[in-house]
């Protein structure tokens, strides 16, 4: 038993072993990513999309982030800070499905087309382009 685990035939299957390991949390590792990138995107459009309520342009003052803020941490604990609320929001406004990773394009449209019905649904099922900034324009702004 000792030559069988000795041998150069045991080190090649200890490396193919810890190869699989390593591709298999490599592709996990970005299932997750791809999955909150996609959450923050959604949460970010639902906030814009309540924010205007139907309008062109939002009208602020009224705490809506704040108040979000608090409720969600409540019900799901840490990750939903005024801030991380704010970046979500500006993930959606900034990033347009057309300027998505391509691999995430057709999870995001598949998801933000298949709308429930209702009374603002046919809004919902697709963008409002006077809802997002030009991204080449200076005045747009960055995330960072």
């Amino acid at each position: 038993m000792t030559k069988l685990i000795q041998g150069s035939n045991y080190q090649d299957l200890l490396e193919h072993i810890s190869h699989t390991y390593a591709a298999g949390r490599a592709a996990a590792l970005q299932a997750v990513n791809t999955q909150l990138l996609e959450t923050y995107w959604q949460v970010g459009r639902q906030i814009v999309e309540f924010e205007q309520g139907g309008k062109d342009r939002a009208e602020y003052g009224a705490g809506l982030i704040s108040k979000l803020a608090a409720d969600l941490r409540l019900r799901h604990g840490k990750g939903f800070s005024r801030s991380n609320l704010i970046y979500m929001r500006l993930l959606y406004l900034r990033y347009p499905i057309s300027q998505m990773p391509s691999d995430l394009c057709p999870v995001l449209l598949d998801h933000y087309t298949t709308t429930p019905a209702g009374p603002s649904a046919s809004k919902k099922a697709r963008p409002s382009t006077s809802t997002r900034p030009d991204p080449k324009s200076k005045k747009s702004g960055r995330l960072s």
